[in-house]
């Protein structure tokens, strides 16, 4: 704790020594909170936690210092193809509560995106919206009222929190990361001790939601139809990787989704709406898991 404050103290000097306001993340100070002290007083601190039940005593612990601090909640999209409704939900709508109680100075919405960020941004829209009017109105209820309001105005569809549940449920079924750790194997010549990426239910369950999320967004387009199409294709990248594994494990599934047009269709619109970045090494992974 001692290092890590003279450290970020320096940093602190020269930030401010450019005639800046400084703000860091609170995570590391939390767990030395003797250190608190030592930082200056007109620093604003970014206290985040992801998690469905975050530690009120974290955001006490700042507020008690006097200290600014705002409150940092996530779209949880991070290792999936699909934001986690239901723990986006719990997580946001705490975080905020909890600012609101002990006087944070607002809040700071987070969507991060590991191991290739395959999540796309309207896959992260939800999570933002409701961030937003929680910020906003802490107290407004995450009821049905609220759904008609977002399916109206972002989604122009009255299906549309529905279907994105439904692609949130289908994407609890696996393990992203898990897939990007076997490309590596596979990828370095390690053919064994492979990660299970199936991790509710079957393969079967799988396809047969795949199926019945695909016969529900294929039926008409949206008025805002680039949700639609991002749905669609996050289901699809779920059975992907759901018969990939099992083929790497030696079996031989049916095949429910053609690989190469959905990586097609996948690899167009992330080009459409994002710089090419490392979209080479979504495609590697995908085209060496199939080999």
């Amino acid at each position: 704790g001692k290092l890590y404050v003279e450290f970020v103290k320096k940093i602190i000097a020269h930030v401010q020594k450019h005639g800046k306001k400084v703000m860091m993340w609170a995570d590391i100070l939390l767990k030395y909170p003797h250190t608190l002290a030592e930082i200056p007083q007109d620093i604003c601190f970014l206290n985040w936690n992801y998690t469905a039940a975050p530690p009120e005593e974290n955001i006490r612990r700042l507020a008690a210092t006097g200290k600014m601090q705002i409150v940092c909640p996530g779209t949880n999209t991070w290792n999936r193809l699909c934001e986690n409704v239901e723990l986006e939900e719990q997580n946001i709508c705490r975080m905020v509560q909890y600012g609101y109680q002990h006087g944070a100075a607002g809040v700071l919405n987070t969507n991060w995106g590991d191991w290739g960020n395959m999540a796309s941004l309207e896959l992260a829209m939800y999570g933002l919206v409701l961030g937003a009017e929680k910020s906003w109105s802490h107290s407004t209820q995450i009821d049905d009222t609220f759904y008609d309001t977002v399916n109206f105005i972002l989604y122009k569809n009255a299906d549309g929190i529905k279907l994105l549940k439904m692609v949130s449920k289908l994407n609890d079924r696996f393990l992203w990361y898990g897939t990007g750790r076997n490309y590596n194997k596979v990828k370095y010549g390690i053919k064994e001790d492979f990660d299970e990426v199936i991790v509710e239910g079957t393969i079967e369950d799988v396809q047969n939601e795949c199926k019945q999320i695909e016969k529900l967004l294929s039926d008409k387009k949206w008025e805002n139809d680039e949700f639609r199409i991002e749905l669609l294709l996050a289901a699809q990248g779920v059975c992907v990787c759901a018969e990939q594994y099992e083929k790497l494990m030696g079996k031989n599934p049916a095949r429910t989704v053609d690989v190469d047009k959905w990586l097609e269709k996948f690899s167009q619109k992330w080009l459409e709406k994002n710089k090419p970045s490392e979209l080479y090494r979504v495609q590697e992974l995908f085209t060496i898991l199939e080999k």
